[in-house]
């Protein structure tokens, strides 16, 4: 399974996710996102108002 942008906004209210800040990438931060309902890890790089936008 990849984990997106979309599939983070959908699984955001059933499923226990861990999103550790990996670094910067010139304007997109670099996350390391681990759904620990599913087991499944991803890299998934976003810019600063689309996180703050999924945590919101």
């Amino acid at each position: 399974m990849t984990i997106n942008l979309a599939h983070l906004h959908g699984i955001l209210s059933t499923h226990q996710l861990m999103i550790v800040l990996l670094g910067n990438e010139t304007k997109r931060l670099l996350y390391q996102v681990y759904c620990i309902s599913c087991e499944v890890h991803q890299e998934i790089r976003l810019e600063p108002k689309e996180f703050l936008a999924l945590i919101a």
